[in-house]
């Protein structure tokens, strides 16, 4: 089973995954790996934005009758008890399904997948900091300009300095 979208530059991952096999047939998949997948993103308001990126996940070998692919204890959501947060977004939301797709060539055969989707905001205290505060006080330093008597040396003065 493998990330459909992964931006990974590896071929196949390189570390052990973790496997625990049932005498039911059931077999639990606990990959040791940093996945990394591509998501676009809508910027009309940065930085206030929120995105929705989806990870899908299925197997490019077996159909569903071969292997059928459920959620983890009925949990249609991704488990971030140990996500570790970033320094740009935050996970504000996630939710999962699981899909069963059945092409024209074969139509009695089921291929399964698991989507998950993550809502995510952007932190913006980093970009009020950096870019709104001084973009917002360059702006009111222009307006001092027009305020300033034409006659007066603090006008040339200010001019050059916001300039």
């Amino acid at each position: 089973m493998s990330l459909s979208d992964s931006a990974d530059s590896r071929l196949k991952e390189q570390r052990s995954a973790l496997v625990n096999i049932f005498s039911d047939g059931t077999i639990l998949w606990m990959p040791q790996a940093i996945l990394k997948s591509t998501c676009a993103f809508n910027t009309k308001y940065f930085p206030f934005d929120e995105n929705e990126c989806h990870l899908k996940f299925g197997s490019w070998t077996h159909d569903g009758t071969k292997m059928d692919l459920k959620f983890f204890d009925g949990k249609e959501q991704l488990m971030v008890d140990d996500f570790v947060p970033g320094n740009e977004w935050d996970i504000i939301g996630n939710r999962a399904e699981r899909n069963v797709k059945l092409y024209e060539c074969c139509k009695e055969t089921p291929f399964l997948d698991l989507m998950f989707y993550m809502r995510l905001k952007r932190r913006t205290a980093f970009y009020g900091f950096i870019v709104l505060i001084p973009c917002a006080l360059l702006s009111c330093l222009t307006l001092v300009i027009f305020w300033v008597p034409p006659e007066a040396p603090a006008k040339l003065m200010l001019g050059e300095t916001l300039h």
